[in-house]
Order: C-alpha cells, then sequence, then structure tokens
C-alpha cells in the first residue's frame, strides 16, 4: 500500500514470502531512516526506481525473486550504508552498474537468475568487504575480471552459466585464502587447475563442471580436509585419479564423470566413508578396488560406459545406504573359475534400501543370484545383454515394489520364469528372451497380459 511511503520514521520493512502483488513507487525514497527493506518472494512487478539511492542508511535491500525488470539504476552508488543487496530471481536486464564497486561495506551481493548482459565491471574488485558474490545464470559475457582478485575477504563466489568467451582458469581465485565455495559451472574454461589449489584450505565446495579444463588432477587437492563437495565432471582432465584423493575425508560429493581419465581407481578412494555419491561413467577407468566397500554411506554410485574388468567385490553388500547402482555399458570379465567370477555377489542381498539396479551390456555371468529377491526398494533392474545362465530365481517374486525388469539378451536362462513374477502389481515395463515361458505373458514378447482382479 502507498501509505506505507509517508512512515518516514521506520527503520525496519519485512513483508517477504507474503504472494504481494504491485509496484515498487519512487516515493521510496521517502524512506531514508529505514535500515532493512525486504519484499522478497513475491509477484511484485515494476522497475527498480533510481530514489533507492536517497535510501542511504539502508544496509539491507532484499528485492529477490520476483518480476521486477529494467536495470539496476545507477544510483545504487549512493547506498553508502548498503551491507546486502539481493536482487536475485527476477527479470532485470542491462548491464551490471559499475557504481557497486564504490559500496565499501558491501559484503553479500546476489545478482543470479537474471538477464543481465555485457562485461562483468573490474570495478567489481575495489569492493573490498564483498563475503558473497553471486552472479550466475545471467548472459555475461567475456571473461572474469582479474581485478575480483582484490576481494580477500571473498568466501563465495558463484559465476557460472553465463555467456562468456573461452578462457583460461583464472588464478586469481588460489589469491582468495577465505574461499569456501567456487561455483564456475559452464563458464567455457580451458587449461588446467595447478597445484596452488591446495592453498585454499577452507574451500567446502568446489563445482567447475561444463567446462573444457584439461591437464590432470593435481595431487595438492588432497589438502583440501575440509571439502565437501568435488564437481569436476564433463571437462577434458586426463591420467590417473591421484591417490591423494583419499586425504579427502570430508567429502560427501565427487563426481568425476565425462573425462579422460584411466586405469584404477585408486585404494584410498575407501577412506571417504562419508561419501554420498560417487559418479565416474564415461571415462577409460578399468577397474574398482576392492576397498569401494568401505563407503558405508555411499548412495548413489554410477560407473557407466568404461572400460571395468573383473569381479564386484564379494563384500559389494556392505553398501547398505546405496540406493543406485547405475554401471552399464563396461566389460567385467569373467576369471578364475567360468560362472563363479564375474557373477553378482550373494551380498548384494543386503542392499535393502536400492532402488536402481542397472548393469546392462557388461560380462556378468552365472545365475541370476536369488538374493536379489531381498532387495525390498527395487524399482528398477536391468540385467540385459549378459551371460547370466540357469533360471530365474522364485524370490524375484519377492520385488513388489518393481517397476522396470529387463533381462533380455541372456540366451543362458532357462524356462519357465517363475510364477511368482506373475505376482508382481507394480510392474510395467518388463522385457526378456522370448524362449522364456511365463504364464502371466502374451505372445508379444515383453509385454504381460493385465490381470483381472
Amino acid at each position: 500500500p502507498d501509505s506505507i511511503y509517508t512512515l518516514t520514521e521506520m527503520t525496519y520493512f519485512d513483508v517477504g514470502f507474503n504472494d504481494l502483488t504491485g509496484t515498487l513507487a519512487p516515493e521510496i525514497g521517502n524512506l531514508p531512516s529505514i535500515v532493512r527493506f525486504v519484499i522478497a518472494n513475491n509477484n511484485l512487478d515494476s522497475e527498480i526506481p533510481t530514489q533507492i539511492g536517497l535510501m542511504q542508511g539502508t544496509t539491507t535491500f532484499d528485492i529477490a525473486n520476483n518480476d521486477f525488470k529494467g536495470t539496476i539504476p545507477s544510483e545504487v552508488g549512493n547506498m553508502k550504508s548498503l551491507v546486502a543487496l539481493f536482487v536475485n530471481g527476477c527479470a532485470l536486464s542491462g548491464r551490471i552498474p559499475t557504481e557497486l564497486g564504490s559500496l565499501a561495506n558491501l559484503e553479500n551481493l546476489w545478482l543470479s537468475g537474471n538477464g543481465f548482459t555485457g562485461l562483468i565491471p573490474e570495478e567489481l574488485g575495489n569492493a573490498a568487504a564483498l563475503i558473497e558474490l553471486i552472479f550466475e545464470d545471467n548472459a555475461l559475457q567475456g571473461a572474469l575480471p582479474d581485478s575480483l582478485g582484490n576481494l580477500k575477504s571473498l568466501a563465495l563466489l558463484r559465476a557460472g552459466d553465463n555467456n562468456y568467451d573461452f578462457s583460461p582458469f583464472p588464478d586469481f581465485v588460489y589469491g582468495m585464502p577465505r574461499l569456501t565455495e567456487l561455483n564456475l559451472v559452464n563458464s567455457q574454461l580451458t587449461g588446467a587447475i595447478t597445484d596452488e589449489i591446495g592453498g585454499l584450505l577452507d574451500l567446502v565446495t568446489l563445482r567447475v563442471s561444463e567446462n573444457a579444463l584439461n591437464n590432470t588432477i593435481p595431487s595438492e587437492i588432497g589438502a583440501l580436509a575440509k571439502l565437501q563437495v568435488l564437481r569436476i565432471d564433463d571437462n577434458r582432465f586426463s591420467g590417473e585419479v591421484p591417490e591423494e584423493i583419499g586425504q579427502l575425508d570430508s567429502l560427501t560429493e565427487l563426481r568425476v564423470n565425462l573425462n579422460q581419465l584411466e586405469g584404477a581407481l585408486p585404494a584410498q578412494i575407501g577412506n571417504l566413508v562419508l561419501l554420498e555419491r560417487l559418479s565416474m561413467g564415461g571415462n577409460f577407468f578399468e577397474s574398482l578396488p576392492d576397498s569401494i566397500t568401505q563407503l558405508v554411506n555411499l548412495e548413489i554410485f554410477t560407473c557407466e560406459d568404461n572400460f571395468l574388468q573383473g569381479n564386484l567385490p564379494a563384500d559389494f553388500g556392505n553398501l547398505k545406504a546405496l540406493q543406485v547402482f547405475s554401471c552399464p555399458i563396461n566389460h567385467f570379465e569373467s576369471v578364475g573359475q567360468k560362472g563363479i567370477g564375474g557373477a553378482i555377489p550373494a551380498s548384494i542381498g543386503n542392499l535393502k534400501n536400492l532402488r536402481i539396479l542397472s548393469l546392462y551390456q557388461n560380462g556378468f555371468d552365472g545365475n541370476i543370484p536369488a538374493e536379489l529377491g531381498d532387495c525390498e526398494s527395487l524399482t528398477l533392474l536391468d540385467l540385459e545383454n549378459n551371460n547370466f545362465n540357469g533360471v530365474v530365481p522364485e524370490k524375484i517374486g519377492n520385488l513388489q515394489n518393481l517397476q522396470t525388469l529387463r533381462l533380455g539378451g541372456n540366451a543362458g536362462l532357462q524356462s519357465p520364469l517363475p510364477e511368482s513374477f506373475c505376482g508382481i502389481s507394480t510392474l510395467g515395463t518388463y522385457r526378456v528372451s522370448c524362449e522364456l515361458a511365463c504364464s502371466c505373458c502374451t505372445e508379444d514378447c515383453g509385454a504381460r497380459t493385465v490381470l483381472e482382479l
């Protein structure tokens, strides 16, 4: 309501999350005493009035997640008391005003999720008090300016998902000793991450996915004892994963998929007992260490499209938190006695939380273990294009949450499918060899009869 603009002595105004509509009027300049102004997460729709420059006592100006359009007026540079500016998640456009660099008290600058264009202003490097700088998900061009290296207090830098030109990884980040989060996803970065990364001892999150970074993963990354999230996926890293990765005992998420990494995953990976997600698909890895079974908190494990050989460890069932194991299109070759080597270990029945098991197009052989029927949470079971033989175990019928079952391409499987299969009421997608007799299947292999209840 317009009446708020008459409250000239008001110091605090917070109406966030109220589904408000309307505009921000020029009369906002009548509120020179306001310290905290928050109208975030509403449906307000207008341009930001130039009169915000009269709010010289305001420390927090939060209009995030509304429908504001136009530019940030240059008058923002007159808000000399400003500590936090949140304009993320709006529909703003134009260039980021250079005047933001003159705000000596500014600690939090959130500009993400808009349509800002042009170059990142060099002047931002003059805002020396900045702790959080976020301008990801815009249409910014050029490259990250070296002047950002002046921000020695910066703890959080999110600058990805823009329209940058190809440029080398910014060396200035190595001189930001307080950095806890670095997010440069999809930033057209080239070149290497150097051994200087090991000096960012406070780093908790490192995301540099979807770039063109190359060379090897520096072993000095093992010095980042506080690191919890490491995402270097979808780049051009090559060589082997360094053993020092095993020193990151705070790590909960590790994604190295879609690179050119090779060799064996180091045994030291087993030290990462807090790890919840491991994604290593789309590389040239050749083997998995037995120590993988020490990752007792692992929930998602993907290793598709590699050159893996050997067996799954016999105690794979130790991964009792595992929900997704997706490892299609590999070459797990049998070793030792044929029919034993290359078999799915019986311990897999311990995985009560497993929802997705995809082992499509590998070299598994032997019988399908009856213990799979103990994986009570399974919704997808894909064992297609392997070398399984024998009968499908009766206990498959215990999988009462199963929605997709794929057993085709295993010429050694024997008829019939167990009667218990017909009792899985949730099963919607089914594919198996036509040679297998099935009392509740149609003649069109791959379809099940809808049973009348």
